[in-house]
């Protein structure tokens, strides 16, 4: 699950030179179907496999428009093509959560699935708060950036935490 975790920090996380991202969603996406794979009691981690590959093509090629600095005529379809970006994300993160459930009941024992869950309402919320307010409030948009930020950084540390609950459970079967 380590490599699930360094996904999730892709996700979250653009680190940018220029117009290259040097954390590029779709290298996330890959690490996390990776570490999906080698997750086997977890029949969710394994239906989500080809969503995560999906996710890589489609932010890879969103990855490549931004590095030829390719622009849409059409704003409305940018911002279409952002949203289903984030969207995806949202669902991906969300199946990781109940992934971590089912490892919960399989191992019987707690997992952080909770906290994940909680870090993954908060981002949604913040996500809903700040694409609602940018076209109204930019500043109260800018706090819903933040607030997601936070948010994404709680669920990756959860994560954490639940990756470590999963090695220790596998190791003393």
């Amino acid at each position: 699950m380590k490599k699930m975790f360094w996904g999730l920090l892709f996700l979250f996380i653009d680190i940018n030179l220029g117009r290259l991202c040097v954390t590029p969603a779709w290298v996330g996406y890959l690490l996390i179907w990776s570490g999906l794979g080698e997750v086997p009691e977890s029949g969710t981690f394994q239906n989500i496999r080809s969503l995560t590959v999906g996710a890589a093509v489609f932010t890879g090629l969103m990855w490549l428009k931004q590095l030829l600095n390719v622009t849409i005529a059409m704003a409305v379809i940018e911002v279409a093509l952002t949203i289903a970006g984030v969207c995806l994300q949202l669902l991906v993160t969300y199946r990781i959560v109940e992934g971590v459930r089912e490892l919960e009941a399989v191992y019987n024992r707690d997992m952080r699935s909770a906290g994940l869950l909680a870090g993954w309402k908060v981002m949604l919320g913040g996500i809903i708060v700040a694409y609602a307010l940018i076209f109204f409030v930019p500043g109260l948009a800018l706090a819903g950036l933040v607030l997601t930020f936070a948010a994404a950084i709680y669920y990756a540390v959860a994560f954490w935490e639940a990756a470590q609950a999963y090695r220790e459970a596998a190791m003393g079967q």
